[in-house]
């Protein structure tokens, strides 16, 4: 499951996590109301301890993972969401109170007090007033665009697209106001795959042995066209 990119192994101390979707204002109802996440890396990030600061507030248990390059959704009301939109999706979490209708800001912060990510979001100007109680989630139109830019997100109609790739968009809305849009830049500390912790240091710094206890570990070297066997030694 490792290897598949469904559980965690190594990640950095600050992995890359995005708020990918919104719906603070469905039409059917506040007890829809989700934060779509997206995990762009190609290994899984876990999650726990991570806090999502609002009017809507929560801290993600432990155990909470979103797999490589997967959504995960935390929601207001989670047996009234699955009624609504079906039981198939990832859900982490439930929050306390309500997003704002009025506009606000959600802030994704991890476990060691660093910010992932963070959407200050409108209900009127260059925002799409048809997130607003009109039936359509509020959505990054792809999840390289910078999410702090209004010309990066569009409405999803339909109450959007939940714990899935933003495919819904209102094309129209797009056409007439993305061209603005940018794409976020990426921290050169950021890892690409499982087996990196930095792009800094040397090759011997980037091997790590995760311990809960004491391991023992035996090597067999290859030298002179033979086996030699090493000692066992605690890491």
């Amino acid at each position: 499951y490792i290897s598949q990119g469904l559980l965690p192994s190594i990640q950095p101390e600050s992995p890359s996590v995005i708020i990918s979707e919104l719906s603070y204002n469905p039409s059917s109802s506040q007890d829809h109301e989700y934060i779509e996440l997206y995990n762009p890396n190609g290994y899984a990030v876990d999650v726990s301890g991570w806090t999502l600061d609002s009017s809507a507030t929560l801290t993600l248990q432990g155990g909470s993972v979103i797999p490589a390059n997967s959504y995960a959704l935390i929601v207001k009301n989670d047996p009234a969401f699955r009624q609504q939109y079906g039981p198939g999706e990832l859900i982490i979490g439930t929050y306390q109170g309500n997003f704002s209708n009025d506009g606000g800001t959600a802030t994704l912060q991890r476990s060691n007090g660093s910010i992932a990510d963070t959407l200050s979001y409108q209900v009127s100007g260059s925002w799409p007033s048809a997130s607003n109680g009109q039936g359509s989630s509020l959505a990054l139109i792809r999840t390289s665009a910078n999410s702090n830019l209004a010309a990066c997100w569009a409405p999803s109609p339909n109450g959007g697209t939940p714990g899935q790739a933003n495919n819904n968009l209102d094309e129209a809305w797009v056409n007439a106001n993305s061209s603005n849009c940018i794409d976020r830049v990426i921290s050169n500390s950021a890892i690409t795959d499982s087996n990196r912790l930095s792009d800094t240091g040397s090759d011997s710094s980037r091997l790590v042995i995760l311990a809960y206890s004491s391991f023992i570990l035996t090597a067999l070297i290859l030298l002179n066209k033979g086996l030699r066997r090493v000692n066992k030694f605690d890491v």
